[in-house]
């Protein structure tokens, strides 16, 4: 491609274009890593979503369904697509699920109520390890008693409880 600069019009203009290619665009053992070319089907999203849920790496899962597809050239995802489809998961999850209902309880509260403040912590696996909440009550009653009442729910995280 040859550009010049036009200096009556003060533009830019392309003066010769040659279309031919002297190269490849993109090399067949290669082609699985362009971003449009990768995609997660149902199957594999459900296999991977397994794969968590009883504890593999992320790693060894991806490994896991290279192996099974007979090279990671013929999965049609890369590790950081199953991230992304693990991290959208979640959001529904938390979204639809029991922290969703919590979640909107205190979108609401926060509407209704100037003085309700709420936070949730999230680990490095984005699955809620923390929330806090006070409304006006709660403030007061610590202003005047001092105490606050906290929950620990990882008693059963565990086999021992």
């Amino acid at each position: 491609m040859y550009i010049s600069l036009d200096r009556t019009s003060s533009k830019w203009r392309v003066t010769n274009f040659d279309d031919s290619h002297n190269h490849l665009l993109h090399t067949p053992e290669t082609v699985h890593m362009m971003r449009t070319q990768r995609k997660l089907c149902e199957s594999q999203a459900i296999s991977v979503e397994i794969a968590e849920a009883t504890g593999l790496p992320l790693k060894l899962s991806h490994d896991l369904i290279s192996a099974q597809s007979r090279g990671k050239e013929f999965v049609g995802f890369m590790r950081e697509d199953l991230k992304s489809h693990l991290r959208s998961r979640r959001g529904r999850d938390l979204q639809y699920g029991e922290a969703g209902i919590l979640f909107k309880y205190f979108q609401k509260q926060t509407i209704d109520n100037p003085y309700f403040f709420h936070t949730m912590q999230l680990d490095v696996d984005e699955m809620i390890s923390n929330i806090f909440w006070a409304d006006h009550q709660m403030i007061t009653d610590y202003g005047l008693f001092g105490d606050t009442l906290s929950f620990d729910t990882t008693f059963r995280t565990n086999k021992e409880c």
